[in-house]
């Protein structure tokens, strides 16, 4: 994905770590011959950290492999143990960083 085309929600990969675009700056310069300057706010999927990138609009980034998908639980109730609640919610599935065993 080119960072011109990239937008608010977008997940892409940056470290080997999948990071969704939360904020997006634009900066045009003033001069003629000058890139365009976008400036993204980013929070890390696995470790919830912020990482701030400047880049310039043609710079390339390789998407995520994520999916949105609805999942259901069913959780009993407080009351008594045999009244059960089913609840639906939708949700971002995110892999999980597998660390290497030697």
């Amino acid at each position: 994905m080119i960072a011109k085309d990239m937008k608010r929600g977008d997940i892409i990969v940056y470290n080997d770590a999948p990071i969704i675009v939360e904020n997006v700056q634009v900066q045009t310069p003033s001069a003629r011959g000058a890139a365009t300057l976008y400036k993204f706010r980013c929070r890390n999927l696995i470790t919830k950290d912020k990482v701030d990138l400047k880049t310039k609009g043609t710079d390339n980034f390789q998407d995520a492999d994520f999916k949105s998908g609805k999942f259901s639980s069913v959780t009993p109730t407080a009351a008594t143990s045999t009244s059960w609640i089913r609840m639906t919610t939708t949700c971002t599935i995110s892999p999980r960083k597998m660390s290497k065993r030697r």
